[in-house]
């Protein structure tokens, strides 16, 4: 079975905030992305040290639901 985390983004790196809110993906352990593609930039400050209770991001429960989890 397959380990998910629950993670979001940190937001870019000059200034270490993200004005667009707080949007709990789902990141397969030991990869950098995740299930619904997003990932951070060359600007960004990556995939924060915090992880959430919840996913938070559509398209990330989306594809939970249908089990499209490789």
């Amino acid at each position: 079975m397959t380990q998910i985390t629950v993670r979001r983004l940190a937001g870019a790196a000059r200034s270490g905030s993200d004005r667009s809110g707080s949007v709990y993906h789902a990141v397969v352990v030991g990869q950098d992305i995740a299930l619904c593609g997003a990932t951070y930039g060359t600007r960004s400050a990556g995939w924060s040290e915090y992880h959430g209770r919840a996913v938070t991001c559509r398209r990330c429960l989306k594809k939970l639901e249908t089990r499209e989890v490789a």
